[in-house]
């Protein structure tokens, strides 16, 4: 079967994972996140440039909604990279993206640590997630975030599908606007239930590539 790669898509990345939180205990998450895609042939080499357009967050508890505001998408930045494709198999190593700090390990762990930065330009270093809970309120948690991640997967005629290798995740919360939310929990990645979905779409605007996905099934969660 031969495949004409290049064109506009929307790209459907979903992690999954494990966390402690306080007052909620240990939780299942899954994030998606949606993207604009452009894939284009350059002497041979087929290469992607992407945009993260939006985020969503969901997890097992039923006593807390997570939320990733604008701010923090807009803080992603764009990213060009190559793409392996060998006769339906379809590859790619994104670049590790770092959040709400300047890429120097150790992460940090403090919000006066000079490495902390404020990705998302909202007043505090970090990046800010907001996380609804009942009688507290919504609490803000400041963190950074380094990840890199791999996807492999199967090409045809209507798009790709297949997994993603995680090769680091690796978070931080480095402060909160509850005192008890002030420290960090490790997130322990779940590759199993973590995929993408490459998708052709005839525009891929942001809006465009929003629409074009179906809620994300959450069987996983229950």
């Amino acid at each position: 079967m031969t495949i004409s790669l290049p064109g506009l898509y929307g790209l459907e990345v979903v992690m999954a994972g494990l966390i402690h939180v306080p007052f909620l205990g240990e939780i299942k998450i899954m994030t998606r996140s949606l993207l604009a895609v452009e894939i284009i042939e350059v002497n041979g080499q087929y290469w992607q440039a992407q945009q993260v357009c939006a985020i969503e967050s969901y997890d097992s508890s039923r006593l807390s909604e997570t939320r990733i505001p604008s701010q923090f998408v807009s803080a992603i930045p764009p990213q060009r990279i190559p793409v392996v494709l060998n006769g339906t198999e379809i590859s790619w190593d994104p670049k590790p993206v770092y959040l709400g700090f300047d890429g120097q390990y150790p992460l940090p762990v403090e919000l006066t640590d000079p490495r902390a930065i404020d990705s998302d330009q909202d007043g505090v270093p970090g990046v800010t997630v907001l996380l609804d809970i009942p009688l507290l309120g919504t609490v803000e948690l400041y963190m950074v975030q380094s990840s890199d991640i791999a996807m492999i997967g199967t090409l045809d005629s209507e798009g790709g599908r297949g997994q993603i290798k995680v090769q680091e995740l690796a978070q931080e919360t480095i402060g909160s606007s509850h005192i008890v939310f002030n420290r960090s929990n490790q997130l322990i990645p779940q590759p199993e239930q973590s995929t993408f979905w490459l998708k052709p779409l005839t525009g891929n605007d942001c809006q465009s590539v929003v629409q074009s996905f179906p809620p994300l099934a959450l069987q996983w969660m229950r």
